[in-house]
């Protein structure tokens, strides 16, 4: 208590001294209690410490029945042990919800594609006449079920006669229509074609046949108009239809024949035979 005495008589001192030296540099009468007061406020501070000091001292003697708080060792470092929480991620609950659901899980399947088939080339029919050029890539594709299928136009493709699973293909790809060339088809593709939820089509293409002018104006709207299209067009070797291809361009087109040779052969398929010179006899006569 002796030594707290002091210092605060020595706090007091420096207290006056501050005082005189600042009012003798004509220093401003705030500032000079500003640091009274900051002065005053360390002395307060000082007296709780030297206070605390004793109380501790006297504790430990065991006069007063006060207990000092005991300090870590020297060199030993007070940690303090954090409380730690682990979240469970997202995923792993996604995981755990999943194995404990009685229904078992299924791969997705894939959806059903409606939309167009692949576009081969954009058609053109008066640049076709003006310039009379047939240089054009007609895209072959290989589908189960669909032998020779070739992208003839944008929603037509041509094919030999689908099975069963080339149908199905078909239906699920978006198409509509389905058109037979043969003369003797088959029975069970019509009913089966239904069942699936296209259309069928059966336009019988011999050499009598082709000079109908009825049957040419069928054969341009079902290959032109799109209430039909998809359309998927197939006969047997190819033969039919071209001489239906003939027509169609000829009458839609307004090609010329040589253009038409030209786009038959770039498929595979030859200008030739009674079909094919029956049906250019058809379209040179109108």
């Amino acid at each position: 208590m002796k030594n707290c005495s002091l210092e605060l008589r020595g706090l007091k001192w420096r207290i006056v001294f501050l005082g005189k030296t600042m009012a003798s540099k004509g220093s401003g009468y705030s500032f000079v209690r500003f640091s009274v007061a900051a002065s005053c406020w360390a002395a307060a501070v000082a007296l709780i410490g030297c206070a605390s000091t004793a109380l501790l001292g006297v504790g430990t003697s065991g006069s007063a029945g006060l207990t000092a708080v005991a300090a870590p060792p020297s060199g030993v470092r007070a940690t303090r042990v954090p409380t730690v929480v682990t979240p469970v991620p997202r995923r792993a609950e996604r995981l755990q919800r999943r194995e404990a659901s009685p229904w078992p899980s299924e791969p997705r399947r894939a959806p059903r594609f409606t939309g167009p088939i692949v576009r081969a080339y954009p058609a053109r029919p008066r640049q076709e006449a003006a310039s009379g050029s047939a240089e054009k890539r007609f895209l072959k594709q290989q589908w189960p079920g669909l032998d020779g299928y070739t992208v003839l136009q944008p929603n037509v493709a041509y094919g030999f006669r689908p099975t069963t699973v080339g149908l199905r293909w078909l239906r699920d790809r978006g198409f509509v229509t389905v058109l037979d060339l043969s003369p003797e088809p088959d029975p069970a593709e019509g009913p089966m074609c239904r069942q699936l939820g296209l259309q069928y089509r059966n336009e019988a293409i011999t050499p009598e046949s082709v000079a109908d002018e009825q049957l040419q104006q069928r054969l341009v709207d079902l290959l032109s108009h799109p209430r039909y299209r998809p359309l998927y067009v197939h006969d047997e070797d190819g033969k039919r239809f071209a001489a239906v291809w003939l027509i169609y361009r000829v009458r839609h087109g307004q090609v010329d024949e040589a253009v038409v040779r030209q786009e038959l052969a770039a498929m595979g398929l030859k200008a030739e035979g009674p079909l094919w010179q029956a049906a250019l006899r058809a379209v040179q006569s109108n």
